[in-house]
């Protein structure tokens, strides 16, 4: 199992209302029954700049990228309240090559809460997404959540054949190998990239987190990468 990388968080934001941090992949958002003495996000924040803070929404553990607490409980539930009327972008690889946009409004079903029986709840679900490039017979996607649900990108990718690369779960494992032993992809490609919401005390919130340095390196060692995809990761430099 792979350990996340020690050392401070780098933090995007800090205001009054909340504070927003980049996760490093290979880190849990908070403890979980199942993991009672794992290093946490939530901790590591808290012991960093000598507060409490409350969790916002979630990141997958061996997802990377935009990460936001807020500073009280009163905050975090203002901040959830008004999550869905932003934008949440993710950069994503996926098997396969796909349309220019499209989008995917399959419902999931959230199983942890089986308010409709054994199979558990279905929740509406809506995941916009855009092609950067196609390449290694794969391609880069900007993926927008229009709702949070657990595991929504990795779940309706995968229901249409196109799985992200990486994923253990839902994705394809001769095709993980391909791309580990041949370009050393030890984890998922998500990365939360960019997000936009209501701020609790008026206006908007605008964060982003370059890509990861571990997927920036696996992306330079595929032979033939697009030069459209560095446009879109360093505008202001070259691939």
């Amino acid at each position: 199992m792979q350990e996340p990388p020690p050392g401070p968080l780098t933090v995007l934001h800090v205001d009054d209302a909340l504070v927003a941090v980049v996760k490093p992949p290979w880190l849990l958002v908070h403890r979980t029954r199942e993991a009672p003495d794992r290093d946490v996000v939530l901790q590591r924040v808290r012991d960093q700049l000598g507060y409490w803070v409350y969790p916002v929404h979630r990141l997958d553990r061996q997802a990377s990228g935009v990460l936001v607490f807020g500073r009280s409980q009163e905050a975090a539930g203002a901040l959830q309240g008004a999550w869905s009327q932003g934008s949440k972008d993710y950069l994503t690889l996926v098997r396969g090559e796909t349309p220019e946009a499209w989008e995917i409004t399959r419902p999931l079903t959230n199983r942890k809460r089986a308010l409709s029986g054994p199979g558990g709840e279905v929740q509406a679900a809506r995941t916009r997404l855009r092609r950067v490039a196609h390449f290694a017979r794969s391609t880069l996607l900007v993926a927008s959540l229009e709702t949070g649900r657990r595991h929504q990108i990795r779940r309706h990718l995968a229901g249409e054949a196109r799985q992200i690369i990486g994923d253990r779960r839902y994705g394809k494992s001769r095709i993980n190998e391909v791309h580990r032993r041949e370009w050393g992809l030890e984890r998922l490609f998500l990365h939360a990239w960019r997000l936009k919401v209501p701020h609790p005390d008026g206006g908007e919130l605008e964060l982003e987190a370059p890509l990861a340095a571990d997927l920036v390196a696996y992306l330079r060692r595929i032979p033939g990468v697009p030069p459209a995809v560095w446009a879109l990761l360093e505008p202001d430099g070259e691939g």
